[in-house]
């Protein structure tokens, strides 16, 4: 707080502000089952200022108190408990006076979120608008994985590779002239590119934060206590430490590239995807180790940018049916990129500064790659160890390191709730951003409420391939129905030569959506509508001719042909089916 200015009549507002310091009680209080500490209320502060000379002379002496005390809120000199933008009124209010003479290196907020990527962003805006007086912690960049190093990268990157596959696409069946086969992009501009997304994207993000005045401090968080945050300089700076106090904390910390067990993986020069996007030359050879989403999506976007490359993965998106990684291996060998099934033990590198990759195969034979540039997608690890949990009591799986939750997020600390990352399996921007919400929620609110388990999951490569809910094995196992419509049924998938792939669905007894599986270019937006279907338990059937029209020819209308089918099918089982033929026979 700086020095106060001004007056009310002839006295100063610095003498009324010491004034009441000394006269109005602060305590510990409670309301609606919560606690403030070291706050007065406002009431008792009105009661003091009426009785002083400058007030009780007036017409109106606690009409002049509360004059004096807005004056002071607008100076900083006091503060609601909750934020400084509930106006100060003459009834039962907490407010908490400027730590102006105090300790400076402390600060105390009802809820600090610890973390800012997507569920840190989603938790400190939920807060905000319940109007807590809440903090926003960010150890390095605002936005987190997805925006500088995950989705908005990645995807970025992709554009600038179906860009460069067009121009081939374009010379081999419609005679384009002037493209090199194959072509090559410039690695330096398609990074300028994608740089210029990322900046994009955590413009918004800032934004958002500003409109909303989430208060925002950069550092490294570290729990000294249950209630307790130490926050240092992240860079190692020579900021002085600070200790942060808070009734509620929301861990938001996300997750960092997982380091597999390969043997010389530590004194290899290698890439993850906290470090790909900063290439800057054009590697000849580009080896990548993982069969995952990172992996996949970035093989295939390095390969049609021109490079050549090669996948060591024993199977191709293991989470998804058999049949994705048959089909997405056929797409990749079309785009030029070899794939090894196998499993990488060991990484060298060579005098010449070529990387070894050693390599067990599924038949148990042994092979070496050689490449001038190495990615390693071995998936992610959450970022939990050096947050001192520990001390505010909050436990992690050892095998995972993710932070221990119940269905309503809450940890083992019963005033600490998890979102996003560090707390869950499923790493997807979406979720996490769900999680950040509820966190906040069942925090502050009475009752508590879970996330929905409905969570569709999308990997764009090309042909992008998109989940949720059960598995195709998982169905089958319970017994359920599965309903699969061919992309080479789909007239738009034709149009587009786009016919590798398929669009499967599960249905319960019922005919309810329990699963879906879509491999096609529209399958993220697909999806959507099953999805919906799914969490809202439509009948699958129900989105077929007729009761729902969709537009042909589309992507969409698969969906509708297939669900017709599924509709038809179980009309000719029924009595109305038996009924209807013998209507017409009798006719």
């Amino acid at each position: 707080m700086s020095a106060l200015s001004g007056s009310y009549g002839d006295v100063t507002f610095a003498s009324l502000y010491e004034d009441l310091k000394r006269a109005v009680p602060v305590e510990t209080r409670r309301w609606l089952g919560y606690t403030y500490k070291d706050c007065a209320n406002a009431v008792d502060m009105v009661d003091h200022l009426a009785a002083q000379p400058c007030c009780k002379d007036n017409h109106d002496p606690r009409a002049s108190a509360v004059e004096i005390c807005r004056e002071l809120q607008k100076q900083n000199a006091i503060s609601h408990v909750w934020t400084s933008n509930l106006k100060f009124r003459d009834s039962k209010m907490f407010f908490r006076f400027s730590a102006a003479g105090a300790d400076a290196e402390t600060a105390s907020y009802d809820v600090v979120v610890i973390g800012g990527g997507s569920a840190g962003i989603a938790a400190t805006l939920t807060a905000r608008n319940f109007g807590a007086h809440c903090l926003m912690i960010e150890g390095n960049k605002v936005g987190g994985d997805c925006t500088w190093s995950g989705c908005v990268p990645s995807k970025s990157l992709i554009k600038a590779s179906h860009s460069v596959h067009a121009a081939a696409e374009a010379s081999r069946l419609f005679g384009v002239a002037g493209v090199e086969a194959p072509p090559k992009a410039d690695l330096a501009k398609v990074m300028d590119y994608v740089q210029e997304k990322i900046e994009i994207v955590a413009a918004h993000d800032r934004e958002t934060l500003e409109e909303n005045q989430v208060p925002l401090r950069y550092g490294h968080a570290t729990f000294t206590g249950a209630h307790t945050v130490k926050l240092s300089a992240a860079d190692g700076g020579d900021e002085p430490e600070t200790i942060i106090t808070a009734r509620v904390f929301i861990l938001c910390l996300g997750a960092k590239p997982a380091s597999p067990p390969i043997s010389g993986l530590d004194s290899v020069p290698h890439y993850t995807y906290h470090t790909i996007f900063g290439m800057r030359a054009t590697p000849r050879r580009l080896c990548v180790i993982g069969g995952g989403v990172i992996g996949c999506e970035l093989a295939q976007a390095f390969a049609r940018l021109g490079v050549q490359v090669t996948l060591i993965a024993s199977r191709l998106l293991p989470k998804e049916p058999e049949k994705v990684d048959r089909l997405l291996a056929e797409q990749f060998e079309a785009d030029g990129v070899t794939l090894v099934r196998g499993r990488a033990t060991a990484v060298a590198q060579d005098a010449s500064g070529d990387r070894v990759v050693t390599v067990e195969c599924a038949d148990r034979t042994t092979t070496s790659i050689e490449c001038d540039a190495l990615l390693v997608a071995a998936g992610r690890r959450p970022n939990t160890e050096s947050a001192g949990l520990a001390a505010a009591g909050v436990e992690i799986d050892p095998r995972t390191a993710l932070v221990t939750v119940n269905k309503t997020l809450q940890t083992t600390a019963s005033h600490i709730y998890a979102a996003g990352d560090c707390c869950t399996s499923q790493q997807f921007t979406h979720y996490a951003s769900l999680m950040g919400g509820w966190a906040v929620r069942n925090a502050l609110l009475p009752g508590s409420m879970s996330p929905t388990d409905v969570v569709p999951r999308c990997t764009f490569t090309t042909p992008e391939v998109a989940s949720v809910g059960m598995t195709e094995s998982e169905a089958r196992e319970r017994g359920f129905q599965v309903y699969t419509q061919d992309s080479s049924k789909n007239e738009r998938a034709i149009c587009e030569t786009d016919t590798r792939g398929f669009i499967d669905v599960y249905l319960d007894g019922k005919g309810r959506v329990v699963g879906a599986t879509v491999m096609n270019n529209r399958a993220g937006e697909l999806l959507s509508e099953l999805t919906i279907a799914m969490e809202n338990k439509i009948p699958f059937a129900d989105l077929g001719l007729h009761k729902v029209v969709h537009a042909y020819p589309s992507y969409s209308w698969s969906l509708s042909m297939l669900a017709s089918a599924v509709y038809n099918d179980r009309f000719a089982k029924s009595t109305s089916a038996k009924i209807a033929k013998f209507i017409v026979r009798a006719m």
